[in-house]
Order: C-alpha cells, then sequence, then structure tokens
C-alpha cells in the first residue's frame, strides 16, 4: 500500500518530539532527585554549625549565672556578717551599759556604814577617804599596803606563767603573751622590792609610780605591735577575760592604799589605751571601750566601799570604841554569831539598817533597767539573742523580774520604817523568800507554754546570774537570819534545777 510521503513526515515528526519530550522529563527527573540527593548530603554541615552555636551560647550563659551565683553568695555572706557584728556590737554595748549601771549603784553606796561612825573623831573625808589627822593616816596606808604584798605577788606570778604557757602554746599570740608576762614579772619584782623598804610610805609612792612608769611602756609596745601585726578580730570572751583583769587591778589599787594620783595615772591611761586599741573581737565599736570602762569604773567602786570600811575600822579602833581583840566578844566559827545575845542584837539591827540605802538603790537601777528592756524589747535585745524567745515571753519575764524587784524594795522601805529591827529584818527574810518563789513560779510557767525556741547567747546568761550573785553578798552584809538564807538558796537551787536548757551549755552546766 503507498503512503502518503507527507504523512510519514509528519509522523515521524511526533515521534521525534515524543522522544525528546521523554528524554527531557527523564532527565529533569533525574536532576531533581540528584539535587534531592546532593541537598540531603549539604544539609547536617549547617545542622552541626548551629548546634555549635549553641552549645557556645549554653556554655556562656552558664558561665554568667555561675557568676551570679557567686557574687550573690558573696554578698549574702557579707550582710550576714555585718548583721552578726552588729548583734555582737549590741551586746557589748548592753553589757558596758549593765556594767556602768552597777557602777552607778555601788557608788550610791557609800553612805551605807553604821551610824555612830559618821559622828567619829577623827573621821575620814567622805570622796578622798584621807584621814585628817596625818599620824593616823601614815599609820593605815603603811599597814594597808605592807598587807596587801602578798596577794598581789601570787597573782602576778600566776599572772605570768599562764601568759608564758599561752604564748608557747598559741604561735598567734607570743609577742604579746611575753610581753604581758614581763609586765607581769616586772611589776612583780618591783612590789617584792618595795616590800623590802623599812619607810612603806616612800615604798608605796615608788611602787605607785613604777606602776604608771611599767603600764604606760607595755601600751606603747602593745600598740607597736598591734601596728606591725594587725590582729584579727577574735571572740568577745577576749574583751570580757580583759574586763575582769582590769576591775580586779582597780580593786587592788583600792585596797592596797595607792596614792590616788597613781591610780588616776593608772585609770587615764587604761582609758586612752583602750580607745586606740584596733577592732580585738567582733563586738566592735564603741562596744568594746564601753566593756572595759565599765568594768574599771566598777572595780574602782567596787575597791572605794573596801577601802571606806577598811578605814572607817581602823578609826573606830583607833578611837578607842572597840575593845582589845583578847576582849573582843567570842564569835561561833561557823555561824559568825555573838556568843552575848545582847552583842548579837546590837549588831544584827545596825548591820540590817545601814544596809538600807544601797539595796534601795540597786533594786530601783536594776527595776529601771528591766522596764527599759521590756519596752524596747525587738530593737534592744533582739539582736542578742535572736529568735531565741518570743517577744512577748521575754516581755513578761522582763516585766515580772521589774515588779519582783519594786515589790522587794517597797518590802525592804516597810521593814526600815519599822521600829523593831530585829523583827523587821525577819519578816524581810521571809518577803524575800515568798517574792523568788512567786517570781521563779511564774517564770517556769511562762517558759512552759512559750518555750524558748533557739539556745541564748552564752555571755547573756552569765549576765543574768549577776544579781543573783549580788543579792547572795548583800544578805550576809545585812545580817538577814541564816533560815532565810539557806531558804533563799535553796529556792534558787530548785528553780535554776526546773528552768529549761537557754544555752549551748544545757544541762548539768546551767545549774552547776
Amino acid at each position: 500500500e503507498l503512503h502518503d510521503p507527507s504523512d510519514c513526515d509528519i509522523r515521524s515528526m511526533f515521534d521525534r518530539t515524543a522522544l525528546f519530550t521523554a528524554l527531557t522529563c527523564v532527565i529533569a527527573a533525574l536532576a531533581l532527585f540528584v539535587s534531592d540527593h546532593v541537598a540531603a548530603e549539604a544539609s547536617p554541615a549547617p545542622r552541626r554549625r548551629t548546634d555549635d552555636q549553641t552549645l557556645k551560647e549554653l556554655e556562656e550563659r552558664i558561665a554568667l549565672l555561675q557568676a551570679r551565683h557567686e557574687l550573690l553568695t558573696a554578698e549574702k555572706a557579707a550582710a550576714r556578717r555585718e548583721r552578726s557584728g552588729t548583734r555582737h556590737a549590741a551586746a557589748g554595748a548592753t553589757c558596758g551599759a549593765v556594767a556602768m549601771a552597777l557602777t552607778l549603784s555601788l557608788a550610791a553606796v557609800w553612805p551605807a556604814t553604821d551610824t555612830p561612825l559618821r559622828h567619829t573623831r577623827p573621821r575620814a573625808r567622805v570622796w578622798s577617804l584621807v584621814i585628817p589627822d596625818p599620824v593616823l593616816e601614815s599609820r593605815f596606808t603603811a599597814a594597808a599596803f605592807r598587807s596587801a604584798y602578798t596577794p598581789l605577788v601570787i597573782f602576778l606570778a600566776a599572772w605570768t606563767a599562764i601568759h608564758l604557757i599561752l604564748a608557747a602554746v598559741y604561735p598567734a599570740v607570743r609577742d604579746t603573751g611575753v610581753l604581758t608576762a614581763l609586765a607581769g614579772a616586772a611589776l612583780a619584782v618591783a612590789r617584792w622590792r618595795a616590800n623590802r623598804m623599812a619607810d612603806q610610805q616612800r615604798a608605796r609612792k615608788l611602787f605607785g609610780a613604777a606602776l604608771v612608769v611599767m603600764h604606760a611602756s607595755a601600751w606603747a609596745a602593745l600598740l607597736l605591735i598591734f601596728r606591725v601585726h594587725p590582729p584579727e578580730p577574735g571572740h568577745p570572751g577576749l574583751v570580757v577575760a580583759g574586763g575582769v583583769l582590769w576591775f580586779l587591778v582597780s580593786f587592788y589599787l583600792r585596797h592596797s592604799a595607792i596614792p590616788w594620783q597613781s591610780r588616776a595615772a593608772y585609770a587615764a591611761i587604761n582609758a586612752l589605751g583602750s580607745a586606740v586599741l584596733p577592732q580585738l573581737s567582733v563586738l566592735g565599736r564603741p562596744a568594746e571601750p564601753l566593756l572595759l570602762g565599765g568594768a574599771l569604773l566598777l572595780g574602782e567602786a567596787a575597791g572605794y566601799l573596801l577601802e571606806r570600811r577598811m578605814r572607817l575600822a581602823f578609826l573606830e579602833r583607833a578611837a578607842g570604841r572597840r575593845s582589845p581583840a583578847a576582849a573582843a566578844p567570842p564569835l561561833h566559827p561557823w555561824t559568825l554569831r555573838f556568843t552575848d545575845p545582847e552583842e548579837e542584837a546590837v549588831y544584827t539591827a545596825k548591820a540590817f539598817r545601814s544596809a538600807f540605802p544601797p539595796l534601795v538603790v540597786f533594786l530601783a537601777v536594776w527595776a529601771a533597767v528591766h522596764l527599759i528592756l521590756a519596752a524596747v524589747y525587738p530593737v534592744a535585745i533582739s539582736p542578742l539573742a535572736p529568735d531565741a524567745f518570743p517577744h512577748t515571753t521575754a516581755r513578761q519575764v522582763l516585766f515580772l523580774a521589774a515588779c519582783t524587784q519594786l515589790s522587794g524594795l517597797i518590802a525592804r522601805w516597810r521593814a526600815d520604817r519599822m521600829q523593831d529591827q530585829q523583827r523587821a529584818r525577819v519578816l524581810f527574810g521571809r518577803a524575800v523568800n515568798a517574792l523568788t518563789a512567786v517570781s521563779y513560779a511564774v517564770t517556769l510557767t511562762i517558759l512552759r507554754l512559750h518555750p524558748p525556741e533557739s539556745a541564748a547567747p552564752i555571755y547573756l546568761f552569765g549576765l543574768c546570774q549577776l544579781p543573783p550573785s549580788l543579792l547572795v553578798v548583800y544578805l550576809r552584809y545585812s545580817a538577814i537570819p541564816d533560815a532565810h538564807r539557806l531558804g533563799w538558796l535553796a529556792v534558787n537551787a530548785l528553780g535554776f534545777a526546773a528552768l529549761p536548757p537557754q544555752t549551748d551549755i544545757g544541762r548539768p552546766g546551767e545549774p552547776l
């Protein structure tokens, strides 16, 4: 069969076009597949770069957070140290204020002497305690200076040995320990040399001058050591121990009749030295100078009372108002009562009446202190023992103490107005025991309902024991009957045993 040539050309053209189109589609499909495969192979590299960048950013952020955490931790520690320093400073300031309150209360005791001795001729001047008669003044000062030799030498020997041991055991206090030990040894040698002199008047003046010179030299060397090697703030007990030593030395200077010029120079050197000392403990300023100054004044006040008693007793013997020792009424060795009932009645009546002013001043001062502390408790006392007692409980205890002291003051005032002082001292002894028992009962009830949440500082616990210890001395001083005095001791012992633990000392340390 014959075909049309034009038709064959058209058919071949369509075949070539279809083949070309098919090839084009195949090529396009292959190209698409290859492109997808290449894209799939090329995509992990950018992802790895993105993961590295993310990891680097996370590391930078973690480092930033760690730095911020360290900064916040340092700020928190600094704030805690600042609060601790503020708390200890408040504690030291309160201790210094209480020491000065004790000084004022003891300084008001000077009129509390036997009434007949106020009109004895010759008599001592009120403030300087100097006897107007030069012969009697010379006799008293010589006897007092010589009799005070042994206790000072023993004290200085123990002082020197303790500081040498501390210097050997603790290298941090080696310089100051050796310096203090040398000062104590030099002072002991000076006192031994003065005791061997025949003229004790010249000896006590020379010893007073030696005391001032050695004290000034020791202070200069100590300040130089602290300037070269500044001390690190230590425990508050260091400052308290220094205050106790200052108290004892001031008391001794009065007891041994050291001239007032030397005593004044000693006090001035101590005051200036404590003012320029660097910070020794966490108490800081102004707590440390206040505490040391209060101890110095307290020792001077206590020494004043002792010296006044010694001088009045000397004048009474010199005036012939007391029989010689051989003819003195005999005493019972344990109860210290006169075997003669009349002598016993006269003595106890005079002692009870003469002890009226110091107790009134003491109770008034302490009642005012407790009322003030109860009124400003969250500000003044809370830094001393944070979270130890709830505010309501602390106010109740402080207010109870103030009420007890005011009640005792009223009872003592009523007893002083009675004509029969023998009956008055018996009634007052009963009142003291009753008030003490009621105070312990109420305090235990309060603490049972609201127990302390944490331990109070040890120094605060020790400070609270000052009034009972002073009251023990007063009960002896005012000739309170033995049965009432022993009853008061028994009530306190039972109260101490029943109180809950208040500090880290715990049981049985606190009652002991």
